[in-house]
């Protein structure tokens, strides 16, 4: 396309409308334009939700809203507020050439984008048809404008943020002013741009060089079904690759990885077995020893008891049965047993 065709400097507007989109000047709000062109339609629950979210809103509001835009037997003062101002008609470019108008709320159709593109304001679109999803995409690539879709506008908020965000955020703004500046820079205006195009179509008698190569081309071809065919197969082989390597690697896994570690495994265990074995060893005959130091303590404590008592009896015959060796037998025997048992048998 070769730009804003219809857009122009703006003229002032009628004496009402100049007064309604400035009497937020004083407190600092700009006002709002509202156009859902005349192409399509919003059902009355969209309506009344597009109403919500400008009436809970500071700013002004100019409403651009034929009776024929109303849905069945709905009326305009359904959707009346204190900050909103509903017109049948506006002189659209006027309006938006005008400072004080801040934002401009539009079905994204493509003069709409151009007009508020050329006088450098901000949009908000609800996009309704094909082309104006296309327009609204630009807009938002180039930073003027945000999005709400029509589902979006089953409830008043999602409008009201976008709105508060343009009105929150100047870049919004200085991005449709640097659009606005070429635009208005290029070496001729559009209308001028379109007029020299159709000259030439004319002088040329219509040759065929000017026509685009997408005439040509067949309806798989324009729908891209053949690169869509070739990706679906390459994606399909892809996806068989990777199957085939998971397989293998889960067979690796089952049959050669697996059995080895339990392997490992029983060689760790082993290891384990064999190094605990010396150590119980060691600790057994330490203890043996043990028993063994602490018997023959006890047989030498008894051979000198039994010494003792023999040359006890070869000195006294005459004393009686009861002598001293019996009871320093007793007691060396009980010293013995205690001080030998070995510490390690809980039983002696």
């Amino acid at each position: 396309m070769v730009g804003p065709i219809l857009a122009e400097a703006a003229k002032h507007l009628p004496t009402d409308l100049k007064a309604f989109v400035q009497q937020g000047i004083s407190e600092g709000l700009g006002a709002i334009y509202v156009s859902m062109g005349t192409a399509a339609r919003l059902t009355k629950q969209e309506l009344h939700s597009l109403r919500n979210s400008l009436a809970s809103l500071p700013n002004p509001v100019l409403w651009k809203l034929a009776a024929v835009d109303l849905p069945g037997n709905m009326s305009k003062d359904a959707l009346a507020a204190t900050n909103i101002k509903i017109i049948n008609w506006a002189p659209q470019n006027d309006v938006l050439g005008d400072p004080a108008v801040k934002i401009f709320v539009t079905h994204a159709g493509s003069n709409s984008i151009y007009e508020a593109a050329y006088h450098g304001k901000p949009v908000v679109c609800i996009p309704l048809l094909a082309d104006q999803l296309d327009q609204a995409a630009k807009a938002r690539y180039h930073g003027f404008g945000l999005t709400v879709t029509p589902a979006e506008l089953a409830s008043s908020k999602p409008l009201h943020n976008a709105i508060q965000q343009i009105l929150d955020e100047p870049q919004f703004t200085a991005a449709a002013q640097k659009v606005q500046k070429r635009l208005l820079n290029k070496p001729r205006h559009p209308a001028q741009l379109a007029a020299d195009f159709v000259e030439r179509v004319v002088a040329t008698a219509g040759e065929t060089y000017l026509d685009t190569q997408a005439q040509t081309l067949s309806w798989w071809q324009l729908s891209l079904l053949d690169v869509k065919l070739f990706l679906a197969v390459a994606v399909t082989a892809l996806l068989c690759v990777l199957g085939g390597l998971l397989w293998v690697t889960a067979t690796v896994l089952i049959h050669v990885a697996l059995p080895r570690r339990e392997k490992i495994s029983g060689y760790v265990v082993q290891i384990i077995a064999m190094a605990e074995n010396p150590i119980s060893k060691a600790a057994k005959d330490v203890q043996q020893k043990a028993e063994d130091f602490g018997d023959e303590i006890k047989g030498n404590a008894e051979d000198t008891a039994d010494k003792v008592e023999s040359a006890y009896k070869d000195t006294n015959p005459e004393e009686g049965e009861k002598n001293p060796t019996e009871e320093y037998r007793s007691t060396e025997l009980k010293n013995s047993n205690e001080k030998y048992t070995p510490k390690s048998d809980p039983k002696k």
